[in-house]
């Protein structure tokens, strides 16, 4: 049976910038302090074809406004601290990124694929002086199991960071294994605390909304396109997607604001979240009721997330927590689990197949196009409007096509990243 509390711990974190250069950098900051003196002279990471597309084209946060991999690697190794971890760009300094820039400059970080990797896999080789260190990390995105020195194993985990860490793959197993009625059950389980923890969620993201929407980030899509204030016209859909897009220009341009992440994504946290806090901006709703339904958001896009993979080809903000707030919105209008099911069905069987061609300031185009398949979702689940099995990969049930979804997910995609790679 899931636990929520133990799910909330597992599954939502703050995370500052991409959690992929994030996973690359704590790496390196792992294998650089296993070094004496810190002496870094060369850095080789070895990723999994999914985390290296994931990492390539997305700003880093904060005053660096460069992209990828290796500033990612160089930072991690120079600066980067473990202790910080989804957080571990928050403390660098103008100097440290000099000194990452250098080592860039001189072809001293090397960036290696190993196409046999599936999911998150990183592996920071470090050579400083008569030193040479690894460390890997693996399954999670701050997982580390493994660090060496001169070959030799040093990583002793402590016993209670180990024990947590096997609960999030835990939590991960077991949700999928939770059928989607369960799901709803489960808000009733949130105490007071529980609840605390995630309206400083919805705090956090709406912060990043807020700047995207006052400075300039990414595309600046929101701005562009979505900022109709003046005009006295605005939607409700309108700022759904207003506020949502700003988010994400923010976070993929290099934004230094923290989003509370969910199953691994702060893209996936600002979808799941923000849209639910604007419908209660707009309607009477008891603070309660919307942080229950701004939990079911997040349950649902762990759940989906579990089916697909935690780094998939397939766009895991517009499907996963699409889906998650399709479910949360319909279920916080209606109270109706049935209608969030078909909201969640309508909108997966209708964006799957978006290909995740890694995290860049252009994920704003694809996170507006899967708000306006949630809404739509939303609408037609309203009016008994649902997929059948006749359409497509759509089963019986919910849990009928999320079977669907991860049997194409493993089977059909197997090598859809490597080949994605050969394009970007």
């Amino acid at each position: 049976m899931l636990n929520i509390k133990e799910f909330l711990q597992a599954e939502i974190r703050p995370a500052l910038g991409c959690t992929e250069p994030v996973c690359i950098a704590l790496s390196c900051a792992h294998a650089a302090l296993a070094i004496p003196d810190r002496v870094v002279e060369e850095i080789e990471v070895t990723l999994s074809p999914g985390l290296y597309k994931n990492a390539k084209g997305v700003f880093l946060p904060g005053s660096i406004q460069e992209r990828g991999v290796h500033i990612a690697a160089a930072l991690g190794a120079i600066a980067g601290d473990p202790k910080k971890d989804l957080e571990i760009f928050s403390s660098h300094t103008d100097t440290d990124i000099q000194k990452a820039r250098q080592l860039v400059s001189l072809n001293k970080v090397s960036i290696l694929i190993d196409e046999k990797k599936k999911g998150i896999y990183c592996r920071a080789k470090i050579k400083g002086g008569f030193d040479t260190s690894e460390a890997v990390i693996s399954g999670l995105h701050n997982n580390l199991i493994s660090i060496k020195l001169n070959g030799n194993e040093l990583l002793t985990k402590d016993k209670d960071l180990s024990n947590h860490k096997q609960n999030e793959l835990n939590v991960i197993d077991i949700l999928k294994e939770t059928p989607c009625d369960d799901l709803f059950d489960l808000l009733d389980k949130l105490s007071t605390q529980d609840l605390e923890f995630l309206k400083k969620g919805v705090e956090m993201n709406v912060n990043l909304a807020l700047e995207g929407l006052n400075g300039k980030w990414g595309y600046n899509v929101a701005k562009t396109f979505l900022d109709y204030r003046d005009s006295g016209k605005e939607s409700l859909e309108t700022k759904i997607k207003k506020y949502v897009v700003a988010a994400v220009d923010a976070r993929m341009g290099g934004c230094p604001y923290p989003a509370m992440s969910s199953a691994g994504s702060g893209n996936n946290g600002i979808v799941a979240t923000v849209p639910v806090w604007v419908v209660k901006s707009h309607l009477k709703i008891s603070e309660q009721d919307f942080l229950k339904s701004v939990c079911l958001s997040h349950l649902f896009t762990s759940k989906l997330k579990s089916h697909m993979g935690r780094i998939t080809p397939v766009c895991s903000c517009g499907l996963s927590a699409g889906g998650g707030v399709a479910a949360a919105i319909s279920f916080l209008m209606t109270n109706n689990k049935e209608i969030a099911k078909r909201a969640v069905n309508n909108h997966i069987v209708s964006m799957f197949g978006i290909l995740c061609d890694g995290a860049k300031p252009g994920c704003s185009l694809k996170v507006l196009m899967a708000i306006s398949s949630a809404l739509n979702s939303i609408s037609l689940a309203k009016k008994g409007i649902s997929l059948t099995p006749y359409d497509g990969i759509s089963g019986e049930t919910l849990d009928d096509t999320l079977k669907n979804i991860e049997l194409l997910s493993k089977e059909a995609y197997t090598h859809m990243d490597i080949k994605l790679l050969k394009v970007i």
